[in-house]
């Protein structure tokens, strides 16, 4: 084994020359293809969507979230949140978006494809695009092109692309919540005329306003004349007892107790509005309450509805026909100065390190060859004769 590794040590001493100069050779061979292969350009740009307080419907979403007391709801109502670089790497990476750079900047001559051959259009150019997040989650958006300056524009291009698309995709979102929205304004609008109509026609019926603070007069109403009836009864037992029942005080104070009689029985057996539209029938009180109770509950909560809708309603309206940027533009893409492919020095290094393996290649191959003792065929003396030239040419020893 060592000797060998010995023996391939002395091969390559001995053939020296014929390596580095063939390695030399070779180096400049591959410096002279790289620089005959067309040279390309890769321009990129970092774009970013905006904080999520200044995306679109951010301010719908608030809005509801104040109105309904939760952080979320919201977002989750329209179905919008932070930023999704996923669904813009979609868009970016759609075919609408391809064939639309493919069309303004004519790649298919570029690419030399026939018009209708959209997909190996595609295949080809998709190789000369990268869309990545860089170190900081920004989306990288770069092309690659023998031309600097269409480079460049492609990749500003492509960002254009990206916001308008995005804008018509949330326009078009807002435009689908706006009409969900006003349908249920309308029905709302519809649901507060019926109850208003009802508590009409309740007020007229029973002539009240006010239930509870009528409710509140009847009773009082009530009690007081009770308590007047009392004191009238307790001061007619005095006189009755000081008096006698013929006096004229004691059947006059009977006459009041009577009135007073009356008119309590009268309030507790009216079954129809007094005179006055305040005191409330006592036999249909509990009627009247429950029926109030329900028509002033149903108002309330359309009120509530109308109170969380009709802002929603002209916030939707303006988010509907909103255009503002939905993607920052971080670094805009400029012509590059330096190309980017292809690499010279990998170039050369590849020729160099191709070549200086061949060479010892064929290094140990003629010496095997050239120290075989062996009767040679016509084709191996051919090969002799070839490495002998080459030992002359190299002045190998």
């Amino acid at each position: 084994m060592g000797n060998s590794k010995l023996s391939v040590i002395s091969i390559i001493y001995n053939w020296r020359k014929f390596i580095v100069i063939n390695t030399i050779i070779f180096s400049f061979i591959a410096l002279f293809i790289g620089i005959l292969i067309p040279k390309e350009y890769k321009a990129s740009t970092i774009v970013t969507t905006p904080p999520e307080n200044f995306s679109v419907l951010s301010n719908l979403t608030g809005l509801i979230s104040s109105k309904t007391g939760g952080n979320s709801l919201g977002a989750k109502m329209f179905g919008i949140g932070g930023a999704n670089n996923d669904f813009l790497y979609g868009l970016l990476n759609s075919k609408t978006v391809l064939l639309k750079v493919a069309k303004k900047f004519n790649l298919y001559d570029y690419y030399k494809v026939d018009t209708w051959d959209h997909d190996k259009l595609l295949k080809k150019f998709t190789k000369d695009l990268v869309f990545e997040p860089n170190e900081f989650d920004f989306i990288e958006i770069s092309v690659i092109n023998k031309d600097p300056k269409v480079a460049a524009e492609m990749a500003n291009y492509f960002v254009y692309l990206l916001d308008s698309l995005n804008i018509k995709i949330n326009n078009e979102s807002a435009r689908n919540n706006r009409i969900f929205i006003e349908q249920r304004y309308l029905k709302n609008l519809k649901d507060v005329k019926a109850i208003e109509e009802k508590m009409y026609q309740f007020q007229k019926k029973y002539k009240v306003i006010v239930v509870p603070e009528q409710l509140e007069v009847s009773f009082k109403m009530a009690a007081e004349l009770e308590a007047q009836y009392l004191q009238q009864e307790i001061q007619a037992n005095l006189i009755k007892e000081t008096a006698g029942e013929n006096s004229p005080q004691y059947k006059n104070m009977l006459t009041q107790m009577n009135i007073l009689k009356s008119k309590i029985d009268e309030l507790r057996s009216a079954d129809k509005i007094t005179s006055s539209n305040v005191l409330l029938p006592f036999k249909e009180l509990p009627d009247i309450s429950i029926e109030y109770l329900r028509l002033y509950r149903d108002m309330q909560v359309q009120n509530k509805i109308m109170e969380i809708l009709l802002p929603m309603y002209e916030q939707a309206k303006v988010e509907e026909n909103k255009a503002i940027p939905t993607i920052t533009v971080i670094d805009k893409a400029y012509p590059p100065t330096q190309k980017y492919y292809p690499k010279l020095s990998l170039i050369i290094l590849a020729g160099a390190f191709i070549s200086f393996f061949i060479s010892i290649l064929l290094a140990i191959n003629a010496t095997n060859i050239l120290s075989s003792k062996v009767e040679d065929s016509e084709f191996e003396q051919k090969i002799k004769n070839f490495y002998s030239k080459i030992i002359k040419i190299y002045k190998i020893q």
